[in-house]
């Protein structure tokens, strides 16, 4: 499991075998397959290298790191939302996200929510 942080260090979600969670509901909000990151409704929302999360116009949305604690939550239910966010994934090619050193000015969850 990672944590991942946003541009001030605050954890703002986990992400857990390729589910990205709010961190106080566990709620999903988003899905990565391969590197590609699909936000709630199944729209590309980015892609995901070497720890960090990026948009798709390349600027960083989140970093990760190893979580050293796994928090509890309902594995079954995570699996049934997973199938949720599979269902509206429509197109599952990425388009080529050069990856930059800058924040994005949308939040993490803003992204993979609209």
């Amino acid at each position: 499991m990672y944590l991942l942080k946003d541009h001030s260090k605050r954890i703002v979600a986990y992400l857990h075998d390729h589910l990205i969670m709010l961190p106080e509901s566990f709620e999903v909000i988003g899905l990565i397959i391969g590197e590609t990151v699909f936000g709630i409704n199944g729209g590309l929302k980015g892609t995901f290298r070497h720890k960090t999360l990026y948009s798709t116009t390349g600027e960083k949305i989140g970093e990760g790191t190893i979580a050293h604690q796994t928090p509890g939550f309902d594995h079954q239910s995570m699996v049934r939302k997973t199938w949720q966010v599979l269902t509206h994934i429509k197109d599952h090619t990425c388009p080529l996200i050069i990856p930059q050193n800058r924040w994005a000015g949308m939040s993490l969850t803003d992204v993979l929510k609209q």
